[in-house]
């Protein structure tokens, strides 16, 4: 992510000018981040995490938002990879207000944001149980989770590794999470 150099605003001075964008910027503290493209490797993880949310959190009341719907926490706007939300919405909110579970797809330009910045806000969000770190590079996710008096860290490697949302009653594996990535595609090659 960039910073644009623009003034600070104010949450309804952005909205207004974020409407008018054709790209998605986050808001963060009264400063507007340009959102960045990303790599092959990095849609196809954050795709595969969508799917496997979304057929475990079939049936349930929760459903799984992908980069397209802004989180807001405390008048600042986030766009992460994934959010689970088990609140109600309607057909033309525009933004999930209480995410219960948050993950980004780490990436070098926006690890130290999504690590640092971001999850401090993320913390704030008093719905939130879950906040899931994917690496970019490796099968590895690091999983915060929310306790009663603190929030606990786990660190998942290897692709056989499974991540469990005890609260959310689903555990996702490294291996669909990470298929298609961190290899060459088949593909690339015959274009060349």
């Amino acid at each position: 992510m960039a910073d644009l150099a623009l003034k600070p605003m104010t949450r309804e001075e952005f909205l207004a000018w974020d409407e008018r964008q054709p790209d998605r910027y986050e808001f963060i503290g009264g400063q507007i981040y340009a959102m960045t493209g990303g790599t092959r490797d990095h849609e196809v993880i954050a795709r595969n995490l969508l799917g496997a949310l979304e057929r475990r959190l079939k049936g349930t009341r929760c459903q799984v938002f992908g980069s397209g719907l802004k989180v807001e926490i405390g008048g600042n706007f986030l766009y992460p990879d994934a959010t689970v939300t088990c609140e109600p919405m309607g057909r033309k909110e525009q933004f999930i207000r209480q995410a219960r579970a948050i993950v980004e797809v780490l990436s070098p330009s926006t690890t130290a944001r999504d690590r640092g910045e971001k999850w401090m806000l993320d913390q704030s969000l008093r719905s939130l149980e879950y906040y899931l770190l994917l690496s970019q590079d490796e099968p590895i996710a690091e999983l915060f989770a929310r306790g009663e008096r603190a929030w606990s860290y786990q660190r998942f490697i290897g692709i056989e590794a499974r991540v469990p949302f005890g609260t959310l009653g689903i555990e996702l594996t490294l291996a669909e999470i990470y298929a298609g990535a961190l290899q060459d595609d088949p593909g690339a090659e015959q274009a060349s």
